[in-house]
């Protein structure tokens, strides 16, 4: 069996990225060719964030909708539609070619943006279309004007677009009934492998956060809720480190001066491997706006860290039952997240229990291989063994 996954990238440091890539090295291990197709190639020098398994094919379509230069970036609306266009154009036309020259068994999208016409792009298999966000996340981006018109339009075209695949695969209870009625839709997690290391969180004074700097994640959020964590003495000498890079570097750093925490926050970048840095936490916090399926919050409950976050659309709920492992709270309301953090701080016993019995859920519930079985039983079913 030939399975060709389609994305707009791998090169780059997201969630999505590194569930592709485990998925496939999972398929080739076990005997099954893949192949994965990206639209966007990465700029020049710059390095694979994720590993890539030599067994795996990856095919470049050199589409790149992602502006390649600060001229493109800078185009009038028209320009930049025109060129979308024109792209589009190009990229049906490269994959057509691609899937009649490889000719996959199955065709799986990752790339719901520019989706709509691989059900009918005029080659037979199976197509499937795997969401890793939540239904109303375009319009939860909350986009001004042009922009904002056609996010919300597309919202309403997104169900009769999806509904024409094979199947439509979410990674939640609360997107499935978000998309309710569609008889193709299915529900599919994300596997979550154990940690390698595993946290001790009575014995730390940092609360760690993961995510691209991006409005989604929700860090001036988190930035609001620690000046009020600060505001007591218990978390007097406790630090806050947010993992992850992004566009909103500049206005973050800036927040945090302006609320006077700056001296008690860290944000280093990408960091390649973050098992150390979840192990020598005490408290994972979470603020995004809207999610799929969080991979951080999963991967820091794997490796026994109790985690306060706000209950977004969609995700948190599905991972955490509130005060069992882990702590939930209206989202958007920081004086409750702060409150939640505060209690993780004067409580290193409920820390400790949290995070056992987190690590425990996310290791029995989302084991790769079960995860990984449901997806080779759902292949088996739309493309039966020759």
């Amino acid at each position: 069996m030939k399975i060709l996954y389609h994305q707009k990238s791998i090169f780059g440091a997201g969630g999505i990225e590194r569930q592709i890539l485990r998925k496939a090295a999972w398929l080739v291990a076990h005997g099954i060719e893949v192949v994965v197709a990206v639209t966007d190639s990465p700029p020049p020098a710059t390095r694979q964030f994720f590993p890539i398994d030599p067994r795996v094919n990856v095919i470049e379509l050199g589409i790149n909708y992602t502006p390649a230069s600060s001229k493109e970036s800078g185009m009038n609306p028209l320009s930049k539609t025109i060129g979308f266009i024109r792209k589009r154009i190009l990229h049906r036309r490269r994959l057509k070619e691609l899937l009649n020259k490889e000719r996959p068994d199955i065709l799986i999208s990752v790339y719901p943006t520019v989706s709509s016409f691989i059900p009918s792009i005029g080659y037979d298999c199976p197509k499937i279309l795997e969401f890793h966000f939540c239904r109303p996340w375009r319009t939860l981006a909350a986009r001004r004007g042009v922009a904002g018109l056609i996010d919300r339009w597309r919202t309403l075209t997104d169900k009769a677009n999806v509904r024409r695949f094979d199947r439509f695969v979410v990674l939640t209870d609360d997107d499935m009934q978000l998309w309710q009625p569609l008889d193709n839709l299915i529900k599919i997690p994300n596997g979550i492998p154990a940690s390698v290391m595993t946290a001790d969180p009575a014995k730390s004074k940092k609360v760690v956060a993961v995510g691209r700097l991006t409005r989604q994640k929700g860090f001036d959020r988190l930035l609001k809720a620690w000046r009020l964590v600060k505001a007591h003495d218990e978390a007097a000498d406790w630090r806050l480190e947010i993992l992850g890079e992004g566009g909103l570097r500049p206005q973050l750093t800036d927040l945090a001066e302006s609320l006077g925490i700056a001296d008690s926050v860290a944000m280093p970048g990408n960091i390649d491997d973050i098992g150390p840095r979840l192990a020598d936490a005490a408290i994972f916090a979470a603020s995004s706006r809207y999610e799929g399926h969080p991979l951080s919050i999963a991967e820091a409950m794997a490796a026994g860290l109790p985690v306060a976050t706000f209950d977004c659309q969609c995700g948190p709920r599905e991972l955490i039952t509130d005060g069992v492992d882990g702590l939930l709270v209206a989202n958007g309301e920081a004086d409750s997240l702060a409150d939640a953090i505060l209690r993780l701080i004067r409580q290193p016993r409920l820390r400790s229990s949290l995070g056992e019995a987190a690590r425990l859920k996310i290791t029995d519930r989302f084991n790769p291989e079960r995860i990984m079985q449901q997806w080779i039983d759902l292949f088996e079913a739309l493309s039966p063994p020759k």
